[in-house]
């Protein structure tokens, strides 16, 4: 995983397992250097072929010890950083009905 999202990138390095369903696709990752690190990336089961997905990165913050999750684009290409692809990484309330529903993210402290 190249992290050169951030002004100060960095490498950091995994290792991992793939699991497919008929629904999902997960992505066990854990740290080369810190086994306690582990990352899991659940994206839908693409039905058709696409240039891209959206998935869920879900993890423990390394800052607060506390669980957190991400929303990811999985693509092959690289992407530039702009406004657009900045709005595709935020969470619509379409996205957390869909995963609420599944079970996949619960969030019980919205504000309404």
């Amino acid at each position: 995983m190249n992290n050169s999202l951030f002004a100060g990138s960095s490498e950091i390095f995994y290792t991992g397992k793939v699991l497919y369903s008929d629904m999902l696709i997960r992505f066990s990752f854990v740290n080369q250097y810190n086994p306690l690190e582990e990352d899991l990336l659940y994206i839908f089961n693409p039905l058709e072929l696409r240039d891209f997905t959206t998935g869920l990165l879900c993890g423990i913050s390394s800052a607060d010890l506390m669980p957190c999750a991400f929303k990811c684009v999985i693509t092959l290409k690289p992407q530039e950083l702009t406004e657009a692809f900045r709005h595709q990484l935020l969470f619509t309330k379409k996205d957390l009905k869909r995963w609420e529903q599944l079970n996949m993210l619960l969030i019980d402290n919205m504000e309404k």
